[in-house]
């Protein structure tokens, strides 16, 4: 927990007048919490790296693997952890939004899948395919495969490009 979440968790329970018992933090980074008169709250938690959800993304995109081109098997996990540090990919990748099911915001990894496209992913690697891989159990009828096939926003796709041109 950053020092920045301990203030605002501070801040939160010292608005609501309630115990610590009172309080959920949860894996997406946001703080929910119920005030005085049982209104429930909550406060994201920006820029911030749950650590849970970065595990789940690279679980995540780590089920790709099968798809990842032979030169790149070694350093594929070293790419993406590389671009989850970068800034603008970190204030939206942490906030899941209406996605169920997740930690993480899916449909920006699987943009940023698709960003790195057919440069380290096998020519198969199509939306359908890579959606079977992530997506087992509804694989092409699933809603990522949609968002396989976009790129991400112009900042985002600009920073990641900068980010991993040495590491491509």
């Amino acid at each position: 927990m950053t020092d920045e979440t301990k203030i605002k968790l501070m801040e939160a329970l010292g608005k609501s007048g309630m115990s610590v018992g009172q309080l959920i933090i949860e894996n997406t980074g946001s703080i929910t919490y119920n005030d005085h008169r049982g209104a429930e709250k909550k406060e994201e938690t920006k820029g911030e790296c749950p650590s849970a959800s970065k595990d789940a993304i690279m679980e995540y995109v780590n089920r790709l693997k099968p798809l990842v081109k032979v030169e790149y098997q070694a350093h594929y996990e070293k790419i993406w952890m590389c671009i989850l540090e970068i800034n603008e990919v970190k204030q939206q990748i942490y906030k899941k939004g209406k996605q169920q099911e997740t930690t993480f915001n899916r449909n920006l990894v699987a943009q940023i899948a698709h960003q790195l496209g057919d440069r380290i992913y096998v020519t198969e690697a199509k939306p359908v395919n890579m959606a079977e891989y992530l997506e087992p159990g509804k694989g092409k009828e699933h809603p990522v495969r949609k968002k396989l096939g976009e790129l991400p926003e112009k900042p985002i796709k600009k920073a990641i490009e900068e980010a991993i041109k040495d590491e491509l």
